[in-house]
């Protein structure tokens, strides 16, 4: 598969390719990535389409704006950030993404330069625990986040009664 072909098939990820290196970039409407549905159903076929281009040598997984996905929890009790954030912390925060971003950058124009085997047996080697471990845990977590909606408000009836 091409890049041309599934390159603006998705809408919540940007795809730019320079030099073997797949950048994806995930998004809602622009801004951070709001988790649903949408994404939910996208990111396997999302997944896919890399997987089956041979020319991604390397792929960089990122969010949009200044957090990977949103919107940031919004009580005390789900969120490890304070509510008012002081203002010298946010931006080393952000000064520190920048700079991860950028390491990623480089360290994924090292990998690509690598042989098809480095890089193939690189991943299998780097990917296998977590596998295991995803396949393990997986109705596990799916059950935290179907107990975790339930202590939702009920919407409020129609005709605001």
């Amino acid at each position: 598969m091409e890049l041309t072909e599934y390159q603006h098939r998705f809408e919540h990820a940007v795809l730019e390719r320079r030099d073997g290196i797949l950048e994806i970039r995930l998004h809602s409407d622009g801004g951070p990535l709001q988790w649903g549905l949408g994404p939910h159903r996208e990111l396997p076929d999302l997944f896919a389409a890399v997987a089956s281009d041979y020319a991604n040598r390397v792929v960089i997984l990122t969010g949009t704006g200044n957090v990977f996905s949103g919107p940031v929890a919004s009580s005390a009790s789900t969120s490890s950030i304070p509510y008012r954030l002081p203002l010298a912390a946010a931006d080393r925060i952000l000064w520190e993404g920048k700079q991860l971003l950028q390491r990623a950058r480089a360290l994924a124009t090292e990998l690509a330069s690598r042989s098809d085997l480095v890089l193939r047996y690189s991943r299998a080697m780097l990917t296998e625990q977590l596998k295991r471990q995803m396949q393990d845990l997986l109705g596990y977590g799916l059950a935290l986040e179907m107990l975790a909606l339930q202590d939702r408000p009920a919407p409020p009836a129609a005709g605001g009664r």
